[in-house]
């Protein structure tokens, strides 16, 4: 979502997952089932890449836009913190990340391992009406991905859990929802309670962008030690809206 200020953006959601529609017969009032809405929202904190100098004369003597390839490391710069508070971030003066967002689908037996049957756990943990859209994925730190793709279906079937994307080069799948990797997520051996797998539709956690990035150069900071200084910065948020549309898997808390 990108917005032109950073305002406070109030988000409404609700929980209709087991309520439904009535038959009525003909000429009966009908009844008042009311809607409970909950609010969610989206601040604007504030990200900078922190300041780098360049010289003169790297500035001077350089054959290609250097300007462009440092705004592109900035961004990078960014783009790497950002990821790591929207996945572990507390909530609190930072974003909501997922890892916090979430409730439990599943905690694992194992402190250092999952299984297949605690994947389908998480899977069918997740309400059916957020497990069919085009958002819907697992997410996982990419060693976790290696170890399942030594996993078999199990019960005597020797068949890989993973499969292969071999026509359009995608991750794969594991139970034909696509994959996702972010290493900011807990990985395997990072101990008790981490969760290390998400599952859900992930059109449900918001990220706020308010207007873009922006780079600033510095020409009168440094003069004196004959550099220019440039940073960059965004302001951005995030928040999963709607609690039932993404869960976790945990390994085992002992």
């Amino acid at each position: 979502i990108r917005t032109a200020s950073g305002g406070t953006l109030n988000f409404p959601y609700v929980n209709e997952t087991a309520v439904a529609g009535a038959r009525i017969a003909e000429g009966v009032s009908d009844v008042v089932s009311d809607v409970t809405f909950y609010n969610k929202q989206l601040d604007a904190y504030t990200y900078t890449s922190k300041v780098v100098k360049v010289s003169y004369e790297l500035l001077n003597d350089s054959a290609y836009n250097l300007d462009a390839f440092i705004q592109g490391l900035l961004a990078e710069r960014i783009g790497r913190i950002l990821n790591t508070e929207l996945t572990t971030g507390t909530g609190t003066a930072q974003p909501n990340g997922i890892a916090t967002a979430t409730s439990a689908g599943k905690t694992a037996t194992a402190t250092n391992a999952i299984t297949r049957d605690e994947i389908v756990d998480l899977v069918h943990s997740v309400d059916r009406a957020y497990r069919n859209g085009p958002n819907t994925a697992f997410m996982m730190h990419d060693s976790t991905l290696a170890a399942l793709k030594k996993l078999t279906v199990g019960s005597a079937d020797d068949r890989a859990l993973f499969v292969p994307d071999l026509q359009n080069g995608t991750l794969g799948f594991i139970d034909g929802y696509p994959i996702v990797i972010n290493n900011d997520v807990a990985e395997l051996t990072d101990g008790v309670s981490s969760k290390v797998m998400f599952f859900g539709d992930w059109s449900k956690y918001y990220i706020r962008i308010v207007q873009d990035f922006e780079l600033r150069r510095l020409v009168e900071r440094f003069a004196d030690e004959r550099c220019v200084g440039f940073f960059g910065f965004l302001r951005a948020d995030g928040e999963l809206i709607d609690t039932l549309a993404v869960k976790h898997l945990a390994l085992a808390a002992s």
